[in-house]
This record gives structure tokens, sequence and C-alpha cells, in this order.
């Protein structure tokens, strides 16, 4: 029976074959833009982050509000705050120059 002798270094570079595509993932251009628009990296933190907006955790809500906030925040999440005014006009309701502004 052979026992193979695993040096600190032979460690080292298979854990820096795995962690290197991570840091080069975290570091690409496209995410970093985001980061400097206060955007998340993680777009479930966001879009919770989002829904407790609308209806403030420290609250009693029921189911109903609940989910409306769930829904305009996924609305919001997807596509922006343009989608007040659709949800607006769905509603039945009509925008002002200043609401749109």
């Amino acid at each position: 029976m052979e026992l193979h002798q695993i040096t600190s270094t032979q460690i080292i570079s298979q854990l820096l074959e795995k962690v290197r595509p991570v840091f080069k993932a975290l570091v690409e251009t496209e995410l970093l833009k985001k980061c400097l628009e206060s955007y998340t990296q993680n777009a479930n933190e966001c879009l919770n982050d989002t829904i407790w907006k609308l209806c403030p955790k420290h609250k009693y809500h029921g189911f109903t509000t609940v989910k409306t906030a769930v829904a305009i925040a996924v609305a919001v999440f997807n596509d922006g705050t343009k989608s007040y005014i659709a949800i607006m006009e769905e509603m039945g309701l009509k925008s002002t120059r200043y609401f749109t502004k």
C-alpha cells in the first residue's frame, strides 16, 4: 500500500484552481457597474428590499396586502418604476405629469 504525500503547495494550487473563477466573476465590469449604481449583487436581496419597502415587516399586513406588495415589487423589479404607470392604467387611474417625471 503506497501512501501519497500531499504538499501544501499542491493543496494551494488545487484551491486556487477552484477559487480563481469565482474571483474573476466578481470583478467583471458589468457586475462592478451594477455595484456603482447601488444595485445589489444578489437579485433576491434586491427584490426582498423592494417588497418590504411597500409592506414593512414591523407592521402586520393581511394576505391580500402582502400578495399585492409582492406583485407590485416583482413588476418594479422586472420593468422599473414605469410599471407603476401601467398598474395605475390597469386600475383605470390616470397618471399626471408629476407622476411620470
